[in-house]
């Protein structure tokens, strides 16, 4: 190990080999769970528990175990780990249905590749251990393995979308994961070995190394600290660099954990509010895991860019804003905004805990604590947040917690940065802290709620000028961190009472979504909405018995198709994707139609009569069936089906395995003789239409496409909407048959050309419009 170069490399292909495996893994067992969040949230679990146990073993091997047995212990292990190789995931015939899904998942991950995530997960605070068993190499230095891990983390993130995706099918990358995880097993194996058998390893572990060199030769501020650096002794205080870092003695276990718990929660947070805000379209949850990892980097590199000073002194701005950016409708601008206030929040917060860091003989107790923190804040964020919560409230309070964290100014007599909990005030200062934050959330409400609604630009001015009042105010409190965080809250208040888009009737959160159903502005009109995608209309004032609108109106593609002869002589239709039940209003006495839908709470939304009646005043028969619509459907008999349409996509958030060649052959498989199979096309990110021709090409069946024709303003404001639809069918004349009379509103051929996706390949990234 005393190559400080190796070392590095080893972390970084450590975490290059970790984060390259979880797209893959989530992938595989895509088809078999259904719904992402299922898939996402049981492999989110497995990682970050198996991450934790990983930082355990490195505590306890390192701590318990004497260092001439530590090598051998290790390579035992890493040796084990090759067994389990090369990766390869039978999911079978997919979970049991009496057994959890996420108990499924985690029994198939351990048993599937346990140790080998085990072993990459320790290797960091190992590397560390014994490079500074070795001796020599400067604190700073040490750390920046915990940098050079997350480098390789961002290089996977980066890599698998752009590099690994478009090109290999899962078996192969799962196969190139397996070469890459034995070569770097082989090389820690060499090294363990080689750093045994080094003549001065005995008078090391003996105590003969020299001291840990921690920071009695400081590097040279920044250029960006010293140019700025009268700035920033106004903001957080005179600079003393190196005169408040941890010592030996005093290790804040429980401050490390907020320090990482509360980060990692903003990152699931802020990609739930996004995905949320705007359509879901692929690799969405990129941006913020990317800062998440950079945010590590630029703190414990040996001299971050940043300065930390610095990063203290802007946090506060971006964080009193974000509560105006949460609820005020600014796109793809304000989505960035939240991005950029998450970056500077991480870097605040992972500064501090970098600052508190202790010396490298304490370091894998550090990254036990650490990982212990993240695993808590995903947990609480997968498991606990969807519980409790009916929106997405996790978010926002993490924010607040953040603002909570941030340290007390330096100290003039000392010049050490306390932290919140070691600081000692009369208690007349505190209750301010809580009266004042307070008086400004009532006073905020109070005024917001009392101004008259006008329908017009002035409404958005007068909430917004006096939202910018309220954060001019919690930022004044910057320098008091309890009165900052809860004046903080007291604006995120205001912003949630100013900025209602529509009269919301019922809010609901379910694994899968958070869904309301709201009433459009000066209309009877329910909608049922998912982020920015609306999934379903009714308009109340009217009969059950009038036609629907949105993208189901008559005079829609899938209107007048559904008015055809062959319709009209269909017996039983299947849906994947029940929305509000509207196309049940097509149904006919003597015909049937099959919801199959994965959200328990679009179904109980759906049969309330409170607010959709079309399932309920149905002139046929219509029942629901619960779980993922392709799964469910293997369980329906053969040529059972005289139209399947297809129309499961979640704000615009693409399922993939309901869209791939051998999901389409199971549709194919379902139709009776003369059958067609529909799907809604619809999106703004990706070219689904040229990934369904090409599907249907490659299995030879006939296909057409719907060209998107605007609405006029008449028709827009009878709540009819645009939707893209392609058909396929086994002959040809099947499927003229199913759009007679309405040829001219469906191509036979287009110019676009897309991958085939499959179940073991999907080049997603070469789907997208730019």
């Amino acid at each position: 190990m005393s190559n400080s170069g190796a070392a590095r490399g080893m972390a970084f292909a450590g975490g290059l080999l970790v984060f390259l495996v979880q797209p893959v893994v989530a992938r595989t067992i895509l088809p078999w769970l259904g719904g992402s969040a299922q898939v996402w949230n049981g492999c989110t679990v497995f990682f970050q528990v198996t991450l934790l146990l990983g930082y355990l073993y490195a505590y306890l091997l390192s701590s318990r175990v004497p260092d001439r047995l530590q090598p051998f212990i290790h390579s035992l292990l890493v040796g084990l780990s090759l067994l389990q190789l090369p990766l390869r995931i039978e999911v079978g015939s997919g979970p049991p249905t009496s057994h959890s899904p996420l108990v499924w998942i985690l029994v198939l991950l351990t048993d599937t590749m346990g140790l080998p995530f085990l072993v990459l997960s320790a290797t960091t605070p190992l590397l560390q251990h014994w490079c500074h068993r070795d001796g020599g190499y400067p604190v700073s230095t040490l750390y920046s393995l915990y940098a050079a891990s997350n480098a390789g983390a961002i290089a996977a993130l980066v890599g698998y979308p752009l590099l690994v995706e478009p090109y290999l099918s899962l078996k192969a990358q799962a196969g190139l994961w397996s070469v890459g995880y034995s070569l770097l097993a082989l090389l820690m194996i060499a090294s363990v070995i080689s750093l045994h058998r080094r003549p001065d390893m005995d008078s090391r572990a003996e105590g003969a190394r020299p001291p840990d060199p921690e920071s009695s030769d400081p590097l040279p501020p920044s250029f960006l600290e010293t140019a700025l650096g009268p700035f920033l002794d106004v903001c957080v205080g005179p600079s003393h660099a190196h005169a408040d870092r941890s010592g030996t003695s005093s290790r804040p276990r429980g401050l490390w954990i907020l320090l990482s718990l509360v980060p990692a929660s903003l990152m699931l947070g802020v990609t739930s509010h996004i995905t949320n805000e705007i359509p879901s379209f692929p690799l969405v949850w990129i941006a913020p895991l990317f800062l998440y990892l950079l945010s590590f980097i630029l703190v414990f590199v040996p001299r971050p860019p940043l300065p930390h000073r610095l990063i203290l002194a802007i946090q506060p701005f971006f964080v009193s804003l974000l509560g105006i950016a949460m609820f005020v409708p600014l796109q793809i601008a304000g989505l960035a905004y939240h991005l950029v206030a998450f970056f500077i929040t991480a870097l605040a917060l992972h500064g501090e805990l970098a600052r508190l860091r202790p010396p490298s003989s304490f370091s894998c107790e550090y990254y036990l604590w650490i990982a212990l923190g993240g695993s808590l804040g995903g947990l609480f964020n997968t498991l606990v947040a969807p519980h409790i919560f009916p929106c997405v409230v996790e978010y926002p309070l993490a924010v607040v917690v953040a603002c909570l964290l941030r340290p007390l100014p330096c100290s003039p007599e000392s010049g050490v940065r306390s932290p919140n909990w070691k600081r000692s005030e009369p208690w007349s200062d505190t209750l301010l802290d809580l009266l004042v934050p307070t008086s400004l959330a009532i006073s905020t409400v109070a005024l917001i709620l009392a101004l008259p609604r006008l329908g017009d630009d002035r409404d958005f001015v007068a909430r917004t000028s006096i939202l910018l009042f309220a954060a001019a105010v919690a930022h004044y409190f910057r320098g008091r961190p309890l009165r900052f965080g809860l004046s903080v809250a007291g604006v995120l208040a205001g912003s949630f009472a100013a900025f209602p888009i529509e009269q919301t009737l019922v809010l609901t959160r379910s694994d899968y979504a958070v869904s309301r159903v709201v009433r459009q502005a000066g209309t009877q009109r329910n909608l049922l909405v998912h982020g920015m995608t609306i999934h379903g209309a009714q308009d109340r004032s009217k009969t059950s018995g009038d036609p629907p609108s949105l993208y189901y109106f008559p005079e829609s593609p899938i209107g007048r198709l559904m008015t055809t002869d062959a319709a009209k002589q269909a017996r039983r239709f299947g849906v994947l994707g029940l929305g509000v039940g509207t196309l049940a209003w097509y149904v006919r006495p003597h015909q049937s139609m099959r919801f199959f839908e994965i959200d328990p709470m679009v179904r109980d939304l759906a049969t309330d009569q409170r607010y959709f009646s079309f399932l309920s005043s149905a002139r046929g028969s219509v029942d629901i069936v619960l779980g993922d619509g392709r799964l469910s459907l293997t369980r329906e008999p053969d040529l059972s089906f005289d139209l399947i349409v297809a129309d499961a996509f979640s704000s615009d958030a693409v399922p993939v395995h309901l869209i791939t060649r051998e999901a389409v052959e199971l549709y194919v498989r379902k139709l009776a003789p003369g059958g067609a199979l529909l799907f809604n096309t619809s999106n703004r990110h990706l070219r689904l239409p040229a990934v369904v021709r090409a599907t249907a090409r490659d299995l030879g069946l006939p296909v057409r496409i719907t060209p998107v024709c605007p609405l006029s303003q008449q028709e827009e404001s009878e709540g009819k909407a645009v939707a893209t639809w392609a058909i396929l069918a086994r002959r040809g004349e099947d499927l003229d048959r199913w759009i007679a009379g309405s040829r001219q509103y469906w191509m036979a051929d287009g110019q676009e050309r897309a991958p085939v996706w499959r179940d073991n390949y999907a080049n997603i990234l070469a789907a997208i419009q730019f």
